[in-house]
């Protein structure tokens, strides 16, 4: 286990607006040991593409395609992926307070 990790798990379709307010909180913590996991169920391309493919490159983010799939299925899919530490669900459209991660 890796001290003081979390991995965040994030399910979201097509509501690439809300996605993005909550990559901008993770993305502004100070803390920066944390993993993110995003199901992705949509069935749309994202509005601000550029934003979402630069996310995607950062080694800490695993961004899973799986078309039509419900937001139980998808949180279990992404508690597979979890390997060490906390982790903690955050709804698209969810964000923390600065620094309180």
């Amino acid at each position: 286990m890796i001290k003081n990790s979390l991995t965040i798990l994030t399910t979201f379709k097509n509501d690439w607006d809300d996605l993005k307010k909550t990559i901008i909180s993770i993305k502004s913590q100070s803390f920066t040991n944390w993993n993110h996991i995003i199901i992705d169920a949509s069935t749309t391309i994202g509005q601000d593409n550029s934003f979402f493919e630069e996310y995607k490159k950062d080694k800490r983010v695993n961004w899973i395609l799986k078309k039509n799939m419900s937001q139980y299925e998808a949180y279990n899919l992404a508690i597979s992926y979890v390997n060490y530490g906390f982790f903690q669900i955050l709804n698209s459209g969810t964000t923390y307070y600065n620094d309180e991660l």
